[in-house]
Formats: C-alpha cells, structure tokens, sequence
C-alpha cells in the first residue's frame, strides 16, 4: 500500500511541474537556398523543444496574387519541417484591428486550407493585429475562431500585441478583462522590447509583469516576443551550460517556465519595415533555443 501511495504521490508531482515553454517563431523571412538553414538545424539540435513556425508568404496565405515562382519557393522550404516531428506550422492572418470585413478573413483561412496542400499548417492560425476590447471587435474574433477550428485548425493563436487586460494605447480608456481568452487557445500577450515592462517589475522582469498581470489566466494560454535583448557576450554566455554561466540570457529564458506557453526572443535592434523584427533571425537565437530545449 506505501509503495502505491509513494507512486501516487510521484505522479502528481510530476504531472505539476511547470514545463519550459516552447518556442514561438514568427518566421518572417523570404525562404531564399539556404535562408531558412538556421531554424532547420535548430529542430534538429534541440529536439525536447518544440517549435511553433508562423509562416507569412504574404502578408497572409498563399493565394493568386503569390507568384508562381514564389510559391514553389515557399512549398520547398515548408516541405522540409515534415522531416521534424517537433516541427508544427501556423498560418498567418491579419485582422487589421480589425479593419478587414469577416469574408476577407474567412478567404485567408480557406486560403491556408485549399489553396496549397504542401502549406497546409500543421498547428493552426496565428491571427495577428487582433483588437480585444470594443464589443463589434470580439464578436468578429469568436466568428474568425469559430470558422478556424471547422477548418481543422485546432491551435487558435491572438496577437494583440498586449495582453487582453492590458490598456491599449490605440485604444484609451481600456481596463477591463477581454473575453478574447476564451476564444483563442493561446493569446500573444507580450510583444514589444526587453525593458518595456512596467508596473511592478524592473525593466528587465518581463515575465514578472506578465505573472502580475494574467488576472488567473493559465499559463498555457499565453505566449510572449520579447525583443532588443543585450548583445553583448557575456550577458549572452552559455557556455559550459546555464548552472555554471549563470547569464543574464539563461536567468531571463528561464524565468518564463510556468509564466508563458511560448516564446521568442531576439538580441536583434528595432527593424523597420516588412516583416519587422521578425524579417531576420536573432543573433542569439541557437543559445536561447537550447536553453528551452534544457541542454544549456
């Protein structure tokens, strides 16, 4: 009997233990040979992670204003993430805050779905500029998810690029909790750079905010892009693992086990321009990723 109890015991324990988060990557980036090369060998290298891909071949799905050279640019570097089985895929669609009629959005997520059979997303749809607050803006949001997950897209992801409770500066006079959580599997509730958070953590507590600030919202729900991280070496420094550096870029990675689902970090400055941020890879992308994958 104290055998089973003590296996008991075990397995909760066990089945309590707050998971790292996986990796979010909006992949933003034209797949010229060999561009993509660096996120290919970072599923190969850190397979205990995995890594949700968005991809944007224009500014949405594929569909007829995509050139046909395009195209079988993108259906050559996406056919490769099925030798990955830590690889799942996301589909790209922009609300525009959301200027963009219901029927547009539909189009694009039945874009992802017929238009390409090679680019059908394996996870879901990342819909990104999402606005979470004015009532017409929800209902629009629960419609689009709704018709997603009757598409098969199962993983519904929200960028509103601040968390749902969050005041919006687009938007004033926006305090109250959206119902935007319900709607959407995951919520991108932090997007903007290392040292914006504010209120009751440091500059450098990002995922301290988010905690503070998740009005008892699982963990699971949200992800994070945290971006303009330090550069330098040193801060940067996983050699010899985590448990004897002690960097900063391990203590931040870290700190977001039990905060966030995903995540994406960059070293990268501000980019302006088409696909932002997210139009380059991170300098510092191969340390954090094997942080998360729990070898560094």
């Amino acid at each position: 009997m104290s055998q089973l109890l003590t296996l008991f015991l075990l397995v909760l324990q066990l089945a309590s233990v707050e998971a790292r988060p996986s990796i979010l990557f909006p992949l933003y980036i034209y797949p010229s040979p060999g561009a993509w090369n660096p996120i290919y060998w970072a599923l190969g290298n850190n397979t205990a992670v995995t890594f949700k891909i968005v991809i944007n071949p224009n500014s949405g799905p594929a569909n007829a204003k995509l050139g046909a050279a395009d195209l079988a640019s993108y259906v050559a570097a996406v056919s490769v993430f099925k030798k990955y089985p830590n690889a799942l895929t996301y589909g790209y669609v922009d609300t525009n805050y959301p200027n963009r009629n219901d029927s547009d959005i539909v189009a694009d997520i039945d874009s992802w779905k017929y238009y390409s059979s090679d680019l059908i997303p394996t996870g879901g749809i990342f819909f990104d500029d999402v606005h979470t607050t004015e009532a017409n803006a929800l209902w629009q949001l629960n419609n689009v998810a709704t018709y997603a997950r009757a598409d098969n897209f199962t993983d519904v992801i929200f960028n509103p690029g601040a968390a749902p409770a969050f005041p919006d500066p687009r938007y004033p006079n926006t305090q109250t909790v959206s119902l935007s959580y319900q709607y959407a599997d995951r919520s991108l509730v932090y997007e903007n750079f290392w040292g914006a958070a504010s209120g009751p953590a440091v500059a450098s507590n990002v995922s301290g905010f988010i905690k503070a600030n998740n009005h008892g919202v699982a963990y699971t729900k949200l992800q994070a892009a945290v971006y303009q991280l330090p550069g330098d070496a040193v801060w940067n420094n996983i050699t010899g693992g985590c448990a004897k550096t002690k960097s900063g870029l391990c203590n931040f990675t870290n700190s977001f086990t039990g905060v966030v689902d995903s995540l994406y970090l960059s070293d990268l400055a501000y980019i302006n321009g088409v696909g932002g941020n997210y139009s380059a890879f991170p300098n510092n992308f191969m340390a954090w990723a094997k942080i998360l994958n729990g070898t560094a």
